[in-house]
């Protein structure tokens, strides 16, 4: 009796197997899907992300996101089984950062289907990677965006040149003989101008962009180094030996002379143009305040060690400026609605230079260049250095573009303009 129940247990499951007798969702594999793969990395916020897939039925499926064999989210309840879709996104912060995430798609009859597992990633807040590196014919020294973002201009003392590079492809198109020995530039907002300082001959050029030809030579004091525009266009400040030239863009004439009274390092105007600050070096009262106005010294502050390269954030609230004390380098944060030290940011013990400095278009974080081989990013919202992005040599100058999606560097000693994306 036992052998005939036995040996009837053992009919009945065959007899299941022939027939499909399942009570499981259906045949597993049996769609195959084929996007994401196993090198696939989504990032937080991503959008318009492909599935791809093949085999099913004729029905609608449904396409899910698990994490670990969990179901996370449902990517699409009913899609047709083209064996495509584009996920809008975007993709929420909520998900855990991890590579443990596989897409399963099953159509009405139960056939199903996984992708291999993939990454899910933070979303970047700042370019942080080395993505070009552009050779050039002779040493970088300052560079600038043009507003629009298209191209970035850069100064070769050594060249006597200014070198025009296209941002969608970072190729060197033009070459401009800008003066002797040209040193900082600036563009005015419009885009259609660039001022170049040239230390050796006591001038500014002014290029036209849309000719990359020099269309003036204005005669200023001695040593002219950095330069700004106000944000209106209708003025340019020249930092020199020990007074600062300021230059009526209209005509190209240098309406006044502001005496700063010691050697002039770096210069930034505030966003409303109410404001010009200039860096003075190691003496006492070592930052000038130039009300544009009527082109006074409104306010001096003394900032501890050699002050050099200042920027401002685009809010106007802050300016950032590099003090480069041997073995004591910062940068200081100066508040700018009375003028005061918000903070000091200590940039270690190693000496290295910083050498540029600017802030990202959304004034959340501040680049700053050093020359021994390493770009330092501050995030402002606490003065933080929350990355130090190891590359070049002889590092003189940084400049975001407008977009904020790439930062170029003047690496002297390489030759190379290089480039930092996400």
């Amino acid at each position: 009796m036992i052998k005939l129940a036995l040996l009837l247990c053992i009919f009945l499951a065959f007899g299941c197997i022939l027939l499909n007798c399942d009570d499981s969702t259906g045949p597993d594999n049996t769609i195959k899907v084929t996007e994401p793969s196993g090198s696939t990395n989504w990032t937080h916020n991503d959008t318009d992300l492909p599935v791809f897939w093949n085999g099913g039925d004729d029905s609608d499926v449904a396409i899910s996101l698990y994490c670990s064999d969990n179901i996370v989210m449902s990517i699409s309840n009913s899609t047709p089984n083209d064996g495509n879709f584009l996920y809008p996104g975007p993709v929420p912060d909520s998900l855990t950062a991890g590579n443990v995430y596989k897409i399963r798609i099953e159509d009405t009859s139960s056939n199903t289907g996984w992708s291999d597992e993939f990454a899910i990633s933070e979303q970047k807040q700042f370019p942080d990677s080395l993505i070009a590196t552009i050779n050039l014919s002779c040493s970088p020294n300052k560079l600038c965006a043009l507003p629009s973002g298209e191209y970035v201009y850069v100064t070769s003392g050594s060249g006597g040149i200014v070198l025009v590079i296209r941002t969608s492809d970072n190729t060197v198109v033009a070459t401009v003989n800008s003066g002797y020995s040209p040193s900082a530039i600036c563009v005015l907002p419009s885009g259609e101008y660039l001022y170049v300082t040239n230390p050796s001959s006591n001038n500014v050029s002014v290029i036209r962009t849309s000719s990359n030809t020099v269309v003036a030579t204005i005669d200023v004091g001695e040593s002219p180094g950095f330069i700004c525009s106000l944000p209106s266009g209708e003025y340019v400040y020249v930092a020199e030996k020990d007074a600062v030239s300021v230059i009526r863009t209209s005509d190209n004439v240098v309406v006044a002379t502001v005496d700063v009274g010691k050697d002039t390092h770096g210069i930034c105007s505030l966003p409303s143009g109410e404001y010009v600050y200039v860096t003075t070096g190691f003496d006492s009262d070592n930052l000038s305040v130039i009300r544009t106005s009527d082109n006074t010294i409104f306010a001096s502050l003394d900032i501890e060690g050699e002050i050099d390269r200042i920027c401002s954030l685009p809010s106007g609230e802050y300016v950032y400026v590099i003090s480069d004390c041997i073995y004591n380098e910062k940068i200081v944060v100066i508040r700018t609605s009375d003028n005061t030290v918000e903070a000091s940011i200590d940039m270690g013990s190693e000496v290295t230079w910083p050498s540029g400095i600017c802030s990202l278009p959304s004034g959340e974080f501040v680049y700053v260049s050093r020359i021994y081989g390493s770009i330092s990013v501050i995030r402002t919202s606490d003065n933080t250095i929350v990355d130090s992005i190891g590359i070049g040599n002889r590092n003189m100058d940084i400049c975001s573009l407008p977009s904020g999606e790439y930062v170029y560097v003047a690496s002297w000693y390489d030759n190379k303009v290089l480039v930092i994306g996400y």
